[in-house]
């Protein structure tokens, strides 16, 4: 099964932000999750590199990570074994895939910077089917549009943006990426509750980091570029590092996550 991720797992890895320690220690205290009582089983779906799925599999005796790139799940095997985290399961496949006859009684499902990729009513059906009568699932959305803020470098950067892929960024923003309101429809489903909340963070950014992390971006990839990439690369350097020499670029943004109780 081929997925756009295909091929850029390891740069996904590379220059994905990871998730902070505040943002695990906020869940598991919200959860009430600890390595001396585990839990019973966790679910990940479209797990990536296993950003999420190998910090949290710590508080569970048994954890599932599911992506549909073969690419993905290859690389999650790899550093998890760099981690001694080598119990969980990794499986290829789509969140609409999932059989329930295999999966039953998971207390907790996460979903990380993926919803928006899923058949999300067919998705959160089964995903009520998987949990125990106590489960949770909880989305996290933690990237947040770097050029959303308004300092110097990020409107430099968003105009570059639109400068190199604008109607690429626009088609893509109005379709695979388009925010309904997750909350409104978890709460049409069978949920004993549905919270949002809020974690600020900081991040600081380098050049290196930057262009690494739009290449792993549907409409920004070095294909979309083409023979204009290296051109583009000295644009985005040229410019910015005009407004912080020192290769310096703070964002601040808030990681949020709905919790969803069955």
């Amino acid at each position: 099964m081929y997925t756009y991720f295909e091929g850029r797992a390891s740069a996904y890895e590379k220059y994905r932000p990871k998730l902070p320690d505040n943002f695990f220690r906020f869940l598991s205290d919200k959860l009430r999750l600890t390595e001396a009582e585990k839990c019973n089983r966790y679910m990940d779906i479209g797990c990536g590199t296993g950003q999420l799925t190998i910090p949290l599999s710590r508080y569970f005796n048994e954890a599932v990570g599911i992506d549909p790139a073969f690419d993905m799940v290859q690389e999650a095997k790899k550093v998890a074994k760099k981690s001694n985290c080598e119990s969980i399961k990794w499986v290829q496949g789509y969140a609409e895939d999932i059989s329930i006859e295999d999966y039953k009684n998971f207390n907790l499902v996460t979903i990380a910077n993926a919803f928006h990729w899923m058949d999300q009513p067919i998705v959160i059906s089964k995903i009520l089917r998987l949990l125990d009568s106590q489960g949770y699932l909880v989305l996290v959305r933690s990237y947040a549009d770097i050029t959303s803020n308004a300092s110097d470098w990020q409107k430099a950067l968003n105009d570059i943006l639109e400068s190199w892929v604008g109607e690429e960024r626009k088609a893509t923003v109005g379709s695979k990426y388009e925010q309904i309101n997750w909350v409104e429809m978890l709460n049409a489903f069978p949920f004993s509750s549905v919270l949002t909340h809020e974690i600020p963070e900081t991040r600081i950014w380098s050049i290196e980091d930057l262009l690494g992390f739009y290449f792993t971006v549907s409409f920004c990839s070095e294909e979309k570029l083409g023979e204009y990439v290296e051109d583009y690369k000295k644009n985005v350097e040229k410019t910015l590092l005009k407004i912080h020499p020192d290769n310096k670029f703070v964002q601040k943004h808030n990681i949020t996550l709905i919790i969803a109780k069955k």
